[in-house]
């Protein structure tokens, strides 16, 4: 008891050192009411407080856990982001290829990756891969047409893919580029060749027709393949003259149809 008669102030224990992290306000005196005694009233806050605590201490808990469930699914997602999908190229000697269906799949995924970075864009499978039965250097060959204006969008969403600039064989210029990369397929590499082309431009119907007729016609198919084996025995091995042998052939059959 106080001197002027009061009852003394009984200061419940371990209060100080809960205010660490949870509570921050000083320690709490409570006074015993009448008919109640100090020993039951620290008791009761005592336990009153622990539950409080407990519940932040709860609370703070499943936030916490579904903080970190977001982090983990939030890690995943960058994890499959940073897959490649567009491998490097690989610069090699002109070889003659046996035709591989594989191709067909390997075209239609590309397309699909470009026509998501570039929905303005439409693409085409094109070239010797695009006709079935007939074997050539095994690169699949894209045609990517933008509206026009499109050019330096289309450029740079096709970069952000991860395809390359050309670095051998018949350079194509900016105003009309070509990007070249690979990509895997049931436990193999394929090589891509992607032509940015101008909706508008005629360039886009030569391609097609020349395709279109052989594939419609196995005897001219039969004949171009005949025309590449010839150009490789006699010793031809670089791209871009690979290229230029072969035009004479892809010109006659442009102008015949």
């Amino acid at each position: 008891m106080s001197s002027d008669g009061e009852r003394d102030a009984t200061v419940v224990p371990g209060i100080a050192a809960l205010s660490q992290g949870y509570i921050t306000s000083p320690p709490i005196a409570l006074r015993a009411q009448p008919g109640y005694p100090a020993s039951r009233a620290g008791r009761a806050d005592v336990a009153s407080i622990r539950v409080t605590i407990g519940a932040r201490k709860h609370g703070r808990s499943r936030a916490h856990n579904a903080s970190a469930c977001a982090r983990s699914r939030d890690n995943r997602r960058s994890r499959v982001k940073r897959t490649p999908q567009i491998f490097p190229y690989s610069n090699s000697h002109t070889g003659y290829v046996e035709y591989d269906p594989g191709a067909i799949d390997v075209a239609a995924r590309a397309a699909a990756l470009i026509e998501g970075a570039a929905p303005w864009t439409e693409v085409e499978h094109i070239g010797s891969t695009a006709i079935p039965g007939c074997a050539g250097k095994g690169i699949v060959d894209l045609m990517a047409m933008y509206p026009p204006g499109k050019l330096e969008a289309t450029r740079e969403a096709i970069d952000a893919l991860g395809f390359q600039h050309q670095m051998v064989g018949h350079i194509f210029p900016e105003e009309r580029p070509m990007r070249v990369g690979a990509i895997q397929y049931a436990g193999k590499r394929y090589r891509l060749h992607v032509h940015l082309i101008d909706l508008n431009s005629p360039e886009k119907e030569t391609l097609r027709r020349f395709r279109d007729v052989l594939r419609a016609d196995p005897a001219l198919r039969d004949a171009y393949q005949a025309k590449k084996r010839t150009i490789l025995q006699l010793g031809v091995r670089d791209p871009k003259d690979y290229t230029y042998a072969k035009r004479e052939f892809i010109t006659s059959v442009i102008g015949q149809h």
